[in-house]
């Protein structure tokens, strides 16, 4: 409980969560188990606000294939990213942190599948 409420107070005291996803296509944002529990306590609360951001080069590959005929396959692309997001194998630099996040997003009254449901719901305009 000391380790939760520890991270919840430090995002809310921040206020505000820039989720950088960079390279856009397969962002490394999501494959880390603190930045997927930033999201969630960032988008579980309204203390919180939630800025997605793309490096410049990111941001302007992105608009560029978005303008291009390759539009509909980006968006595909987009939501396929989205969707694949999997708490349970997102990694952390120490096992024991993994453990207490998970244990954590867990002990919610959520399931596995329900957490990355919720998660990529979140994630989605």
């Amino acid at each position: 409980e000391t380790f939760r409420q520890t991270f919840h107070d430090k995002v809310t005291t921040i206020g505000t969560i820039l989720a950088l996803l960079s390279p856009w296509q397969e962002p490394l944002y999501v494959k880390r188990v603190w930045t997927n529990y930033e999201f969630y306590v960032g988008t579980s609360t309204e203390k919180v606000t939630v800025d997605i951001i793309l490096p410049e080069q990111d941001e302007i590959a992105f608009l560029d294939k978005l303008r291009s005929d390759a539009g509909v396959v980006v968006l595909s692309e987009i939501f396929k990213v989205i969707g694949g997001i999997q708490v349970q194998k997102a990694d952390a630099s120490f096992i024991e942190d993994k453990k207490n996040v998970m244990r954590i997003l867990m002990g919610s009254s959520l399931k596995e599948e329900q957490l990355d449901a919720f998660l990529s719901g979140r994630l989605s305009p």
